[in-house]
């Protein structure tokens, strides 16, 4: 389970490098996606990133470490409020999503520079989501 008993929230981390893409909740590796020549642009650098929420009452944050430029760190998104941003990184990417308990649907979708949808990551509950390439 994604969330520990009697917790209020999760943070879920998202690595991405131009090897492979990764989702972890702590130190726990909950999905695992190497890249191949099937998948398509996921190893493309990601300039953009936006987010996805179905629960209209739900309050995530989506995270972003400090070698991101401007804006700052840490962005509200919910149903309504959703996340579209550009963001830069030096090297590997790293997305924090702290997730209220009990554990809601999200979904971030990543963009190359040339403004074409990437990839996208969603996360259902432990046992249920996804790593897409486009």
């Amino acid at each position: 389970q994604v969330c520990a008993a009697g917790s209020s929230s999760v943070q879920i981390r998202i690595e991405k490098d131009t090897q492979h893409m990764a989702i972890y909740n702590g130190e726990d590796q909950l999905y695992r996606k190497a890249f191949g020549a099937r998948d398509g642009d996921c190893s493309v650098a990601s300039a953009r990133v936006k987010t996805q929420v179905w629960d209209g009452a739900a309050q995530l944050f989506l995270g972003l470490p400090d070698l991101v430029q401007s804006p700052p760190k840490q962005y509200l998104f919910n149903k309504e409020g959703r996340v579209d941003m550009n963001v830069r990184f030096d090297g590997a990417e790293d997305y924090y999503v702290k997730v209220p308990c009990p554990f809601v649907w999200f979904k971030l979708s990543l963009y190359g520079a040339d403004g074409a949808q990437t990839s996208h990551i969603e996360l259902f509950t432990r046992s249920r989501g996804n790593i897409f390439c486009n």
